[in-house]
């Protein structure tokens, strides 16, 4: 099914990623509908079918599924019905579509942590150089199959035959940041439950709003009023020296407290890119960097995290699980770990905007999030990409409404309105080609966080010391896959 890079609807990808037990079909013609159980909550929805054909049958074929199998929470291999509400979707997902296809998955798993992403690399590399045909489909770390593709790896499965993009459960924000060119070479969305897992949010404590009677951070956001203007300012005079040592140290109470990878969310949260696509595919560096925008946003961030004594910056000392701390920002993947038993209550929102006149809140998406593909030595494509939409379509129906509305909405927040903000956290996720090839373009994505970090206000001129060795590998890779 041929899926040109720029004919997807305004429509879908405003729709894509909402979430809804029995998704409502956006396309002008929509399929037939079939009845869906949501084993979780037993509700019966009618939901649109995805396009596989009814009698699509590969003769009990085994496909093998060379899988991360390092992630903190399950992905793909699930090997019994646990009674975990997750697992058990993933599980009985995996199930359905195995018999709905007459296929048997072969999991493979191999660690791919960010220290592991070279020996994961390097046995696909091993695999399509032997022509060994060992594996189908690949699911891994978002940054393992950029390299792949640049290493030219990865199948390009942009014309594969079942692999539907205007449907719902492709991310189409991560379809417009991956395509290079015309060629695709890895997708995400609903298939992989860990892209919800290590999306960027804010956590906030509710216990500590009260005590300083401060605004509703729920209502800041349904109004458009959560900007980082007014998180500095709910952040001010929040400072305690908990431990009376004279000196400020993790044990302490914050405004906020902040891990310097999680500040990349301020400078995707106000709108701005690192790289984009010219007319031609050709990857650049974004205008955003030398914008005025740019120089402003990197100044408010420094008197954040370097004038304002009320903030810990730097270190992973996350502490906001001990409750004195008003604000953090970290992966979702934290409430899960850290905030199931905490005496306090909590909330959670997205990002804060750049200004009130920024129209959306943008989320950003962690690196480890998966991305799924396939090696160039793939014997029969349109065997894994009916896989692979099948897989999608199946979580978005069964997978991906438990995960949310049982696990991360009632089992993991504290009310009702913490429910609402994931559902906006999800409509707006982002990421940038920067985040995708980072490995490959000399840290470019880091290229702001780095300057808060070395507490640098002089942009211009330490962007300008960097600009030509990221535009020499911006070059290279852009020459890597013109060759194609």
């Amino acid at each position: 099914m041929k899926n040109a890079r720029y004919a997807i609807p305004a429509l879908l990808l405003l729709s894509s990623l909402l979430l809804s037990c029995g998704g409502t079909d956006v396309t002008d013609q929509p399929p037939a509908t079939e009845t869906v159980t949501d084993a979780a909550t037993e509700a019966v929805t009618e939901a649109p079918r995805d396009s596989l054909p009814d009698d699509l049958d590969f003769g009990g074929v085994t496909v093998n599924m060379f899988m991360r199998d390092d992630s903190p929470l399950a992905e793909f291999n699930v090997t019994e019905d646990s009674g975990d509400i997750v697992d058990s979707a993933i599980y009985h997902r995996n199930a359905t579509v195995s018999e709905r296809l007459n296929v048997t998955f072969n999991h493979i798993g191999h660690p791919c942590a960010w220290a592991d992403i070279p020996n994961f690399t390097a046995q696909v590399e091993k695999s399509v150089l032997a022509n060994d045909g060992a594996y189908d489909i690949i699911g891994t770390y978002s940054m393992a199959l950029a390299d792949l593709a640049v290493a030219n790896m990865l199948y390009d499965i942009s014309d594969t035959k079942y692999l539907d993009f205007s449907q719902p459960w492709w991310s189409k924000m991560y379809l417009e940041k991956s395509y290079v060119g015309e060629k695709l070479y890895f997708v995400s969305g609903d298939i992989s439950a860990n892209m919800t897992y290590f999306t960027y949010v804010y956590f906030f404590n509710k216990s500590m709003i009260d005590r300083f009677d401060l605004d509703n951070p729920y209502d800041l956001v349904n109004n458009g009023t959560w900007t980082l203007d007014k998180f500095a300012e709910m952040t001010k005079g929040v400072y305690a020296d908990l431990n009376s040592n004279g000196k400020k140290d993790k044990d302490d109470q914050y405004g906020s407290m902040m891990y310097n990878v999680y500040v990349d969310s301020m400078y995707w949260g106000s709108g701005m890119t690192v790289l984009s696509q010219d007319a031609n595919g050709q990857i650049q560096l974004s205008d955003d960097l030398v914008s005025e925008k740019a120089v402003d946003l990197i100044t408010k961030v420094l008197d954040i995290y370097t004038v304002s004594p009320d903030h810990y910056f730097g270190g992973y000392d996350q502490t906001f699980h001990n409750g004195n701390i008003l604000f953090t920002c970290d992966e979702m993947l934290y409430a899960i770990t850290n905030l199931r038993d905490v005496e306090f209550d909590f909330g959670v929102l997205p990002a804060p905007k750049y200004d009130e006149a920024q129209d959306t809140y943008y989320t950003t998406l962690g690196g480890p999030i998966f991305m799924y593909g396939m090696p160039t030595t793939i014997a029969d494509p349109d065997m894994a990409s009916a896989v692979m939409e099948a897989l999608a379509s199946e979580s978005y129906y069964n997978v991906t409404p438990v995960l949310f509305e049982t696990a991360m909405k009632v089992k993991y927040s504290r009310d009702t309105e913490s429910a609402q903000m994931f559902d906006i956290i999800r409509d707006t996720r982002t990421t940038d080609l920067a985040r995708i090839f980072g490995r490959s373009l000399k840290d470019v994505y880091a290229v702001f966080r780095m300057q808060i970090v070395e507490k640098n206000k002089n942009w211009a001129s330490n962007y300008e010391k960097k600009l030509k060795q990221y535009q020499k590998s911006i070059d290279k890779l852009n020459e890597i896959f013109s060759e194609e």
